[in-house]
């Protein structure tokens, strides 16, 4: 019994693998693990209520100037992936990627601009 259901998990991975949203195709098949937030569908979900009540009491001004501040949108964000890598032989710890996933699309010269140390 334990066998079938094995194998039937098993043959069900390839189909699954083809509805894969970018982001987590972009996980390798060797990461030592990952994690995958669905950031929108959290912050609706009933265990976030008291946090977006706070911020609601601050008012659609201040959402408004923290999208304004950022590139992208903090308001944008749909889903979190941190992948850890394997080790590379001279290094003491794995590697941690993030990978973010937004609902509108951005310019990534002002991200760029805005994060990236110029010399």
């Amino acid at each position: 019994m334990l066998r079938t259901l094995f194998g039937l998990l098993l043959a069900a991975l390839p189909a699954g693998a083809q509805s894969l949203t970018p982001d987590l195709k972009l996980v390798p098949p060797d990461a030592i693990g990952f994690i995958h937030v669905r950031v929108a569908e959290a912050w609706k979900s009933e265990a976030m209520k008291d946090y977006r009540n706070a911020l609601l009491k601050a008012g659609p001004k201040a959402f408004e100037a923290i999208d304004r501040n950022f590139s992208p949108a903090p308001s944008t964000i749909d889903r979190i992936t941190m992948v850890v890598l394997p080790m590379a032989k001279e290094k003491k710890e794995p590697m941690i990627v993030t990978i973010l996933a937004f609902t509108e699309p951005f310019d990534p010269e002002k991200v760029k601009q805005q994060y990236i140390p110029r010399d």
